[in-house]
């Protein structure tokens, strides 16, 4: 559980926050990944701290509504998790080290829910953009499951559409006083 349940950054997170000062070159490629870990607004501010990620957005995907509301997710009705989005460069951060931040900042283990937070909008998962993803979320999630030596029930599935969320969800946390600055390791905060 590192920097979005309030805590410091994991050892890998932290090893990738420290490249803030040694990145290659933008490459000016650019790559799209989306994972879900639990309410959007703490997991949306570690990778958007990550030197590479580019861009982020929180929305909804994996459900069966079209255009759904933040209300509607929350139902349980729509199928939809909480997600984050995100625009990164490969030569600056790979998807590989995204899955491995991905897997510091929640617990893989618990179903439907993250900390207090329950529901099937909380659950855990890799949504893959490709071919060469998908085999890296599989790998990554054998190897945490190996590592933490419990079963990790994070769903790995190509990326459906994604619902943009509520204006108010974008930067929430940012939009709250915590810092978005690349590099940063300061504890996340999440509050609603």
């Amino acid at each position: 559980m590192g920097a979005a349940m309030g805590k410091r950054a994991g050892p890998f997170q932290s090893a990738v926050l420290s490249r803030v000062d040694s990145l290659p070159a933008p490459s000016g490629q650019e790559s799209q990944a989306t994972f879900a870990a639990g309410c959007f607004w703490g997991v949306q501010l570690a990778f958007q701290r990550l030197p590479g990620v580019l861009s982020t957005k929180v929305g909804y995907t994996a459900g069966k509504k079209e255009a759904p509301s933040y209300e509607e997710v929350c139902s349980g009705k729509t199928g939809h998790t909480e997600a984050v989005q995100m625009t990164f460069d490969p030569a600056q951060i790979s998807f590989r080290d995204l899955c491995r931040v991905f897997f510091e900042i929640h617990d893989a283990t618990q179903l439907n829910r993250q900390g207090n937070d329950r529901g099937t909008q909380y659950r855990s998962g890799i949504y893959t953009h490709s071919d060469g993803q998908q085999a890296e979320a599989l790998e990554e999630k054998a190897r945490h499951e190996q590592a933490i030596v419990k079963r990790v029930v994070t769903e790995v599935q190509r990326a459906g559409k994604f619902w943009e969320a509520e204006k108010y969800h974008q930067a929430y946390l940012v939009k709250g006083g915590q810092t978005g600055t690349k590099g940063s390791d300061k504890p996340i905060r999440c509050y609603g």
